[in-house]
């Protein structure tokens, strides 16, 4: 991953990807506690680059939520979900 960021930069488009796919590895091999807290220290990032209703950001959102859930942690109501779900709205009219 340094690579990439060397090369890259931090914030752009394609190293955030990386972080969150590293993030998704790193809970299916069984650490969905480190998962979360990558996932946690990339959402702000991913909503500062990429604006709070990008479908990136409603996906590490989503993410945040499900390896918070796999660590054994509830995710905490008003955190997650009301965020989410207007924006999601917002961003996927056609959705129910």
């Amino acid at each position: 991953m340094p690579g990439i960021e060397k090369v890259l930069g931090a914030e752009h488009p394609d190293t955030l990807t990386d972080r969150g796919n590293l993030a998704n590895r790193t809970g299916q091999a069984g650490d969905a506690a480190a998962a979360r807290d990558l996932v946690a220290a990339l959402l702000p990032v991913i909503e500062r680059v990429s604006g709070a209703d990008h479908p990136a950001t409603l996906t590490d959102r989503a993410n945040l939520a499900s390896w918070t859930g796999r660590a054994g942690d509830r995710p905490r109501p008003g955190k997650c979900s009301p965020r989410c779900f207007p924006s999601a709205r917002r961003s996927m009219p056609t959705c129910p």
